[in-house]
């Protein structure tokens, strides 16, 4: 009888990467229509809304590819395990940051410190999602890379579920 192996828990390390970098990523895009009112007073609800997600394109167009060139140089220098260890730290605080804003004491400038902590979270995200893959990838051995990688990918749209489900 043949006796599967079981997964190195570096690939389940990767998964769960994968999971709460959508997850803390969610957080924003769910919470932007109600965050534009506060932060984009003086405009109108539908042009509130737009300048809200335009902070979040502003930061996936810029900083995401630019934190996943570093953190896959730092991958490649330093080791995956560090790397994903630094993104899913920087990425927890930069979303747990956004919490602590006060809005109604900063007013109009409340999207100052939104945008810097957006930019942020996707420089972070960039280095957590791709290296989760890689990091997944390098651990599993050779077998089923394309499973592996799907799995990573899978495990991202479990993170945008369970913050879903939690609305």
């Amino acid at each position: 009888m043949v006796r599967k192996q079981a997964l190195p828990k570096e690939v389940w390390i990767g998964w769960v990467a994968s999971m709460t970098e959508a997850y803390n990523m969610a957080i924003y895009a769910f919470t932007a229509p109600f965050l534009a009112k506060l932060m984009f007073r003086q405009e109108t609800a539908w042009s509130a809304v737009f300048f809200s997600y335009c902070l979040v394109f502003i930061g996936s167009c810029l900083f995401y590819p630019a934190g996943a060139t570093y953190y896959g140089f730092v991958g490649d220098k330093r080791g995956r395990n560090k790397t994903c260890i630094y993104s899913t730290f920087g990425l927890a605080i930069a979303t747990g940051m956004m919490g602590l804003i006060p809005i109604h004491f900063l007013g109009d400038n409340a999207w100052v410190w939104f945008i810097f902590l957006i930019c942020s979270q996707y420089f972070f995200s960039g280095g957590e999602y791709s290296g989760s893959i890689v990091f997944s990838l390098e651990h599993s051995k050779g077998q089923q890379n394309g499973l592996m990688s799907a799995m990573s990918c899978l495990f991202a749209v479990f993170g945008l579920l369970i913050h879903s489900a939690n609305r």
